[in-house]
């Protein structure tokens, strides 16, 4: 195999904003590539709801949504502001963990499933407080 050779590596680099390859190698070996690990964050464990508890979640651009528990991780949008989700939604989670993205696999709207959602992609949810 052909080896690039130095001056062909430090064009490439320059182009990805790295004074040269050697930066950009510095660089990538400083970054944290591990693909699982443990994580500290706030988060609830539906488990821990009560039947009727209402949770408020937020995340940007200024979205609002509240959802009632239903019992057995079911969940109906009960309010919404700015959001694609629509009182009368219902859906099922297992935990909602703030920073991260809301990830629920199918809505129950009108009586058909729609694909799957999420909510907070870029920037995860926002807030989460049990009302």
């Amino acid at each position: 195999k052909p080896i690039p050779r130095i001056s062909t590596l430090d064009i490439l680099a320059l182009y990805l904003g790295f004074d040269g390859y050697r930066m950009f190698y510095e660089d990538l070996i400083k970054q944290d590539l591990i693909e699982s690990g443990f994580f500290e964050t706030k988060c609830l464990s539906v488990s821990d709801l009560k039947d009727g508890d209402r949770v408020q979640i937020t995340w940007a651009p200024n979205r609002l949504v509240t959802i009632k528990y239903l019992g057995d991780f079911c969940f109906e949008v009960i309010e919404s502001v700015n959001s694609k989700l629509i009182v009368g939604d219902r859906f099922e989670l297992s935990n909602i963990m703030v920073g991260y993205p809301l990830y629920i696999s199918r809505i129950l709207r009108d009586g058909h499933y729609t694909p799957s959602f999420i909510a907070g992609q870029t920037s995860g949810i926002s807030t989460l407080k049990i009302c």
